[in-house]
């Protein structure tokens, strides 16, 4: 393989390049997380990651592209919804054992940008697991 051929590894995202992305998320969120609409199209969300992008980039901290920090994003956002919601069910244990760990500032940021009543983070109230219906109709009855 020729040196073009193999592709290089780019840096990690430290933590100031992920601070400034959660906090340039968070002043268009609006855009980025609200719903599609007349005031939120396809065409604004893709201007608004250009902007983003470019913002990060003028830090002069790692040149990224587009796709790499919205792909980042997506990272951050998933992350901070597992470590919320194992931060939420170790707070409403019953005790013992070691205190929860505390939320970091990104992903106290991305339950901001969420909002905290957020069903991806809270779940339905009253739902029922589905997976444990599956179990139930598995169970042999005295029926048949």
């Amino acid at each position: 393989m020729s040196e073009a051929e193999i592709k290089k590894r780019k840096p990690n995202w430290n933590k100031d390049e992920v601070l400034l992305l959660t906090e340039l998320v968070k002043t268009n969120a609006s855009v980025l997380e609200g719903k599609f609409g007349p005031g939120v199209t396809s065409a604004k969300r893709q201007e608004a990651w250009q902007v983003i992008t470019a913002t990060i980039n003028s830090a002069g901290l790692h040149p990224r592209s587009k796709e790499e920090v919205e792909k980042k994003w997506k990272n951050i956002k998933s992350q901070s919804k597992q470590k919320y919601s194992k931060f939420n069910r170790k707070t409403r244990g019953t005790g013992g054992g070691p205190a929860p760990t505390p939320i970091s500032p990104v992903t106290d940021a991305v339950i901001d940008i969420l909002g905290q009543d957020n069903v991806a983070l809270t779940g339905v109230p009253g739902s029922v697991d589905s997976t444990m219906l599956q179990v139930l109709d598995l169970v042999p009855t005295d029926d048949g």
